[in-house]
């Protein structure tokens, strides 16, 4: 799991810096948190990985990317 405790609600609406356990780093706008994602996987952040800076640009599509806590090393918010 993660090496700090987080509340993934406290990282809604800002970019963040995740640092997953594989060793890539994803630098995104965190739109929603999903618990229990799909009942079994776990708990998961939902980014627009095209918004790197505030203000977030509403789109009408937004590719969210899909990142669960447990892959999560490290999480820093940028902006």
């Amino acid at each position: 799991m993660l090496d700090k405790k987080i509340n993934m609600y406290d990282y809604i609406e800002h970019v963040v810096q995740i640092i997953k356990k594989n060793g890539s780093v994803i630098t995104a706008f965190v739109t929603d948190c999903e618990t229990d994602f799909d009942n079994d996987i776990g708990d998961a952040m939902l980014l627009d990985m095209e918004t790197v800076h505030l203000p977030q640009k509403y789109r009408q599509s937004i590719p969210l990317e899909t990142v669960f806590i447990q892959e999560i090393k490290d999480i820093e918010i940028i902006e």
